[in-house]
């Protein structure tokens, strides 16, 4: 069977719209990449010749394993590099470490781990994974002298990770799910009754992989009203496994999605979820919850902000299989962490950012509209699996009205840049941000206030990975004022070196537009706020 993309973003449309989709850590932090998953040229190990330039200091002492190394290690990298990890190598024994002393050496130096992408304009970031110019030497200095495993008894102590918070409530996809074989990747939703009879504020969760090898990402949605109907038709529909497939999102709401967006396009206004991240309709409503990609363990809220979980509401949660990693069945589980039931929580809500996207060949534009570098020809591919609306939007103008850009020029290097302005209709404070975009994103940009004195930059990522995304919060809260502009800005690169590769092929170039495949592209960020004071 044909698949449609490695990942898609889900409910895409949802953050276009402002409402909840996309809040804490989306997903993309440390994704699973075997060596046949659809993989961008740009990735990989670190090039030796890349790091030459960053040599970092001799250090007046041979940094030693147990003394200085190990501590290293196990605060910023064995969360990834563990037995059955997400990562390629496992770093948490002094054997291991050893042998993979110069590869950590070569990734360090080159700053491309831990992975954290803000860098350049962007401001402070609570748990920011970065290491120092210090640790970066004594890594470096450790693999140049051979990696020495010093005494056991000189080890330095390992500082205490914060203790697991203790869960109240945990609920799971209700089966162990087999994916199908004959996939290279299953997105599949499942329907959860939490049994809440009174409503309770989510202050941190985590989520529990049944299967790490195969669970790509995790994403949670509450719903009801019409929204629970919808999806148990859309489950009576299936093949009786269990769920239903949810390429994109889960498959529900579409209508009232569509509804939201073309009044949001049409009033040139961006949409500002205030309600917990909600879109509420007259006969239900469907917020997001949380989400989870391998290297994420556990996720705690902003201090007095949070999710509301609503009396009798159902979970849908999004499983995002990835089948060349491994095999076997899943029963993924939510955990969830709730305020005292006399606290009352700010809600987290978001502004959604988005650019339309319209990315040519490298090159002469071709006349025949079958020709994949032909707009004509983009359009068709991504018809086949996307909402008919969603891409009648992007196509019938959205760039040129709402964000008042001319499509790019024809025979050109291939090298586009796209930009979308939002105002803000309500004073808020900004707690966090994230921006997405695939295989061929370069860079992106998240600003305030752009043009003027006032310019505050939220999110600047000038060296994108697809492999390695999250979503960020402020170490300060960022003040929106009414009346402020916020703006959207991604590049991407379509030339033929920059091409993603699949099954080891390296894929050729062609016209790229707005779809949740991998192998086309979004320009998708938010920031998540709460009513100012």
């Amino acid at each position: 069977m044909n698949t449609r993309a490695v990942l898609g973003l889900t409910a895409a449309s949802l953050v276009l719209l402002g409402s909840a989709v996309a809040g804490v850590r989306f997903f993309g932090v440390g994704q699973t990449r075997p060596v046949q998953q659809l993989a961008h040229v740009k990735h990989g190990m670190a090039n030796p010749r890349e790091v030459l330039s960053k040599l970092p200091p001799l250090l007046p002492y041979i940094p030693n394993y147990y003394s200085h190394v190990r501590p290293i290690l196990e605060q910023k990298c064995v969360g990834c590099h563990t037995q059955n990890g997400i990562a390629p190598m496992v770093l948490n024994s002094p054997e291991m470490a050893v042998k993979y002393a110069r590869a950590a050496q070569l990734e360090v130096q080159a700053k491309r781990m831990p992975p954290f992408l803000p860098g350049g304009e962007s401001p402070a970031f609570r748990d920011d994974a970065r290491l120092s110019e210090n640790e970066i030497a004594i890594i470096a200095n450790w693999s140049w002298a051979g990696a020495p495993l010093g005494k056991l008894e000189n080890a330095a102590p390992v500082l205490a990770r914060a203790p697991a918070p203790k869960f109240d409530l945990t609920v799971d996809i209700g089966r162990d799910f087999q994916p199908q074989s004959d996939y290279s990747d299953e997105y599949r939703c499942f329907l959860i009754d939490p049994q809440l009879t009174e409503p309770r504020w989510i202050k941190g969760y985590d989520v529990l992989p049944g299967n790490r090898q195969i669970v790509h990402h995790v994403i949670a949605y509450q719903v009801t009203g019409r929204f629970v109907e919808e999806a148990k038709q859309l489950e009576a529909k299936q093949d009786g496994r269990g769920g239903w497939t949810c390429f994109g999102g889960p498959n529900i709401g579409t209508d009232a999605l569509r509804d939201v967006a073309y009044r949001a396009a049409l009033s040139g206004e961006s949409s500002t979820a205030t309600s917990g991240g909600n879109i509420e309709v007259p006969n239900g409503l469907l917020g997001y919850v949380g989400s989870w990609v391998p290297g994420v363990s556990g996720v705690r809220f902003p201090e007095g902000t949070g999710v509301l979980l609503r009396p009798g509401a159902k979970l849908v949660v999004q499983v995002h299989y990835n089948l060349l990693a491994g095999n076997g069945k899943d029963r993924t589980a939510f955990a969830f962490q709730f305020a005292d039931k006399n606290t009352q929580l700010k809600p987290l809500g978001l502004l959604g950012l988005a650019s339309p996207v319209e990315i040519p060949c490298a090159g002469a534009y071709p006349t025949d509209p079958t020709d994949p570098c032909h707009r004509e020809a983009a359009y068709k591919a991504v018809e086949a699996y996307q909402e008919p609306w969603l891409t009648g939007l992007f196509k019938g103008g959205l760039l040129q009205t709402y964000c008042k850009q001319s499509l790019p020029t024809r025979g050109s290097s291939g090298k586009v840049q796209t930009t979308c302005d939002f105002p803000v209709s309500k004073t808020l404070l900004a707690l966090g941000t994230q921006g997405h975009m695939h295989t061929r994103g370069v860079s992106l940009k998240i600003e305030v206030n752009p043009d003027s004195v006032q310019r505050k930059v939220a999110l600047d990522i000038p060296r994108y990975d697809f492999h390695w995304q999250s979503s960020y919060f402020f170490a300060k809260p960022l003040r929106l004022e009414k009346g402020d502009v916020v703006r959207m800005t991604c590049v991407f690169d379509n030339s033929a070196e920059m091409q993603p590769w699949q099954n080891g092929v390296q894929q050729k170039p062609r016209y790229i537009v707005w779809g949740e495949s991998t192998q086309d592209e979004m320009c998708v960020g938010n920031l998540q706020t709460i009513a100012a004071n």
